[in-house]
């Protein structure tokens, strides 16, 4: 048995399930409302018999893992090492000696971590100066303790002693970040400074953001903990632990450049923000937020270094497939900023429309920058549109969709009064030149179908019907290559092969690899088509598949139209009556 099992062993789905939703019981089943869509009928169904959870309303399904990674925004690795704790599983167990003791270490740091915290809060209690600092600031008590600030005291081994005492080793606090050795002689590495605890997604603390509670031209204004075994810098997303509920439920997260930007947004009601560190955001960070909501605005300063980080948020978000926004702060630098000055102006110390207005007057992200750099060039003449035009296509090179490419196309030709095809042709031949940049055209072909949920709705339906009546599985002959999932493949080819009906209690060996996605279709079968007979199975599936080819069909044209603009905005005219004729063959098919 592996760490997976073990602690499917020791932990039943619905009991997980029941610490984030209210589940009532539902013949053999539970029911409750979904955690992912706005809903007053309850559609979220757990089956703790076959160990697993469907939401009807957005189509989600799958263990306790899967559910966990859901609603915490983590990966299986964390969400393994959340619910092994919750089992009382020692995962070091499972792992070579080495990623034990590796484990165990980690497993070190963070409690220290979390002891600094209680330190620095017993420190920032003792200290006036520290409270006047935050009293000024317009934090609540209430955002002091959210967010557990601190002050970490102007004292060299004030820290070091505190932790030592509780058994930590000198090795064991230098790696966790906590205190430094210089030429022999050890140091708390914040001294005389207010702390801001850094949390990972679960709520573990793994470092700090410290700022100097007095500034000085000799020491930098904040200091971060530096890279270690619990923090790293480019995977870190301050405030997500926080932030996440309310990400899910507005479905967009806001990034702003600092962490205070987001303690002072939280306690302004707006808990939707977060921070990365910097303005270097990476992979790392939109994977973590993509699980959260698809739709990002950012809020970083209007200086150099925003704008560029701006710039390299746009080709990250394409390969993400991201909805990347941008936030203008008009009255201030930065959301702190703009939040206190409505606090001074009178405002309540739980909201801020100055900084709510902003967010919602975002712009999408090559808009704004189409807005920004037409105030940079002056385009009102031929050297400045030819600078303007110059920086937007090397921009434009990091998109990869084709019909956005042609769609800001379109936009830039309007701002500079000229054709579009002159954008298209300067862009190609930057392609050709072999300039840095480096289009990507969108791979348009039918698997890309299959998503958004739709279509794959509907395939997973008629294979549900399938394993009821294997006959039903027919209905997903000749659909273009690729356009169904490897569990959808795998299970389409058994049951063509196989006359027989499955059970969930009975799985047969070839389909164990994909237990739970087909336990998950048994379930959806049961809860929604349970009544019908054989006939009916059949008679709804050959529906469902007419309505699957019309959406190839449709998205088949779409495909076509698309193509057809490209050529004739390039001035391919022979390319473009070629598939002008391919959709008329299309149209003219019943």
């Amino acid at each position: 048995m592996d760490a997976k099992d073990e602690v499917k062993a020791r932990l039943s789905v619905e009991d997980v399930i029941a610490e984030y939703i209210e589940l009532r019981p539902s013949g053999r089943n539970m029911k409750g409302l979904s955690p992912f869509t706005p809903e007053k009928t309850p559609s979220f169904m757990v089956s703790p018999e076959k160990q697993i959870w469907h939401d009807f309303s957005s189509a989600k399904g799958g263990d306790m893992f899967s559910f966990v990674m859901e609603m915490e925004g983590i990966d299986f690795r964390a969400a393994l090492e959340l619910l092994a704790r919750k089992a009382g599983v020692e995962l070091k167990q499972y792992n070579s000696e080495k990623s034990g003791e590796t484990a165990k270490l980690k497993t070190r740091l963070i409690a220290a971590h979390e002891l600094a915290v209680d330190y620095y809060q017993h420190q920032l209690i003792k200290s006036p100066q520290a409270l006047e600092y935050l009293k000024n600031r317009g934090y609540t008590k209430q955002t002091i303790i959210d967010f557990k600030l601190g002050y970490a005291p102007n004292n060299h081994l004030g820290l070091h002693d505190y932790l030592t005492e509780k058994g930590y080793s000198l090795n064991e606090l230098t790696k966790a970040g906590l205190v430094g050795q210089r030429n022999g002689d050890k140091y708390d590495i914040f001294r005389n400074r207010i702390t801001v605890p850094l949390a990972d997604g679960q709520g573990q603390h793994i470092g700090f953001t410290a700022r100097l509670l007095v500034e000085s031209d000799k020491a930098p204004k904040y200091l971060n903990t530096p890279q270690t075994l619990i923090y790293d810098k480019s995977r870190h997303v301050f405030g997500l632990h926080l932030a996440k509920d309310a990400i899910r439920k507005a479905d967009e997260a806001v990034i702003t450049e600092g962490n205070m930007d987001v303690v002072a947004s939280h306690q302004a009601n707006v808990k939707k923000v977060v921070a990365s560190a910097g303005t270097a955001l990476t992979t790392h960070h939109f994977k973590q937020l993509e699980r959260l909501s698809r739709n990002i605005k950012l809020a970083f300063d209007s200086d150099r270094a925003g704008l560029e980080a701006t710039e390299r948020a746009i080709a990250l978000a394409q390969q993400h497939k991201l909805n990347l926004s941008v936030i203008t702060i008009d009255g201030g630098k930065d959301p702190d900023e703009l939040i206190m000055k409505d606090l001074e102006n009178g405002k309540s110390s739980n909201n801020s429309p100055s900084w709510e207005q902003a967010i919602r007057k975002s712009d999408y992200a090559f808009d704004w920058l189409i807005k920004h750099y037409s105030a940079v060039f002056d385009i009102n003449t031929t050297p400045g549109k030819k600078a303007f035009s110059s920086k937007m296509v090397e921009v434009l090179g990091k998109i990869t969709d084709e019909v956005e490419i042609d769609d800001i196309a379109a936009k830039l030709s309007k701002v500079l009064g000229i054709d579009k095809a002159a954008i298209l042709r300067k862009l190609d031949s930057a392609k050709s030149t072999g300039s840095k940049i480096r289009l990507k055209p969108m791979k348009v072909d039918l698997s890309d179908i299959s998503k958004p949920d739709q279509t794959d709705v509907i395939v997973d339906t008629i294979l549900a019907f399938a394993l009821r009546d294997p006959t039903v599985a027919s209905q997903l002959d000749k659909l273009p290559e690729g356009f169904i999932s490897e569990d959808q493949q795998t299970l389409a080819k058994y049951l063509k092969e196989h006359n027989k009906a499955v059970k969930s209690d009975s799985l047969p060996a070839p389909l164990k690899k994909i237990s739970d996605y087909v336990n998950i279709l048994l379930f959806k079968t049961e809860e929604l088509y349970g009544e019908f007979d054989n006939d009916q199975l059949l008679a709804e599936s050959k529906k469902l598949r007419l309505r699957l080819n019309q959406l190839i069909k449709n998205k088949h044209q779409q495909k076509l139209s698309n193509e057809i603009k490209k050529a004739e905005g390039s001035g391919d005219l022979k390319t473009a009556q070629k598939y002008l004729n391919d959709l008329n063959d299309l149209l003219k098919k019943e």
